[in-house]
């Protein structure tokens, strides 16, 4: 069994990676990138905007040996906008990753099981 804790989101799957099929092991992984896409939308949503930058640099990457998957930006100063709390925004506003995986944190659970569901049945 394994279990993931991502920024305030744990995803605990009730299987063993190393006894997975290879098609289970697409379906974990597709379901995992379903989700992660899922939660960058969100996030996106979130993101402040002064010229649009910061939210078109959200992309998602799915490690298939580690069986995980990531939501990065791909700014300089990505992490600056996101940890600073006294910076103000007309259009988004700050933690917006960490409040995206706490929001979606029970659907990325439902999405990633929906596709386990299909190949353990």
């Amino acid at each position: 069994m394994t279990s993931k804790r991502i920024s305030g989101a744990e995803l605990d799957l009730k299987v063993n990676p190393a006894e997975l099929s290879a098609r289970q092991r697409q379906a974990l992984l597709a379901g995992l990138n379903h989700a992660a896409e899922e939660t960058r939308t969100y996030a996106v949503e979130l993101t402040p905007k002064d010229r649009g930058i910061l939210r078109a640099s959200a992309e998602v990457s799915v490690d298939p040996v580690e069986l995980e998957a990531a939501i990065s930006y791909n700014t300089t100063y990505a992490v600056y906008v996101h940890e600073r709390l006294e910076l103000r925004h007309r259009i988004g506003e700050a933690k917006f990753l960490e409040k995206a995986m706490i929001a979606k944190a029970g659907d990325i659970e439902a999405i990633v099981g929906k596709y386990l569901e299909k190949v353990f049945q």
